[in-house]
């Protein structure tokens, strides 16, 4: 009889146990072949991991360019410590704001140049008769003394001006706010409004009749009365986008 094939089982004299054949491995090239194929698998590195690089001796050697000198200078006199340096630009990286989003401010922040510029102006009147006010307009200011003399009207304002940090470049994530500072036309003021707290009133009811006609601006999603540093003499307007986040005060 010849050999068994492969994997089969041969069978011993009687009384003896029955052996398994293990099956023959491959011979020639066919062999050399699978045995290439297992060392060229086990030396390719894993998938995902980092290589050192091979620099050459020129390379590795070289001179500093004057921008990586400037860098290393600005290092040592500023942070005093590279660790520091990468930490503040991995900081930065986190809350300083993008691109994207600053168009999207800038988008903003036109509409609401041409909102205010579009609110009319008012008839000329006593400052104790602010009936020319819409009803359930309310004046963000504690009129005390109510009965003060002078004259107010509104008009568009002089300048529409963005201030602090957004115009700095310091603005950070994740709430945004955006100030922007109107200066009210000489036309309105008089020679002894810093009596009886007459310009604080003038103030208040510029931003009362601006708050008004803001509010019917399908462009922001909500107007408000906010204070400046809780200061009831300042008050100020919080204009929120429609559908946005980030609050521009």
């Amino acid at each position: 009889m010849g050999p068994a094939p492969a994997g089969e089982q041969q069978r011993g004299a009687p009384g003896e146990p029955e052996v398994m054949a293990p099956a023959q491995k491959g011979t020639g090239k066919e062999g050399k072949k699978a045995s290439s194929k297992k060392r060229a698998a086990a030396a390719s590195p894993a998938d995902g991991l980092l290589q050192p690089v091979k620099l050459s001796r020129v390379e590795l050697y070289k001179e500093p360019t004057s921008e990586e000198l400037n860098r290393l200078r600005e290092t040592e006199s500023l942070f005093h410590s590279s660790l520091l340096r990468l930490q503040v630009e991995e900081l930065l990286k986190e809350v300083k704001l993008s691109e994207k989003k600053k168009d999207r401010i800038d988008a903003f922040l036109r509409g609401v140049n041409q909102s205010i510029m579009r609110v009319p102006s008012g008839p000329e009147a006593e400052l104790t008769d602010q009936t020319w006010l819409p009803a359930g307009v309310r004046v963000p200011l504690h009129q005390v003394p109510y009965t003060v003399k002078g004259c107010f009207r509104f008009l568009p304002p002089a300048q529409v001006t963005v201030v602090g940090s957004y115009l700095l470049g310091t603005c950070i994530r994740p709430d945004i706010n955006v100030d922007v500072a109107l200066t009210m036309p000489r036309e309105i003021l008089q020679d002894k409004d810093g009596l009886n707290q007459r310009y604080f009133r003038k103030r208040a009811l510029y931003l009362a009749h601006l708050a008004h006609h803001l509010a019917q601006d399908p462009l922001f999603g909500s107007v408000r009365f906010s204070y400046t540093n809780g200061c009831h003499l300042k008050p100020s307007v919080l204009l929120r986008p429609c559908g946005r986040r980030h609050t521009i005060g």
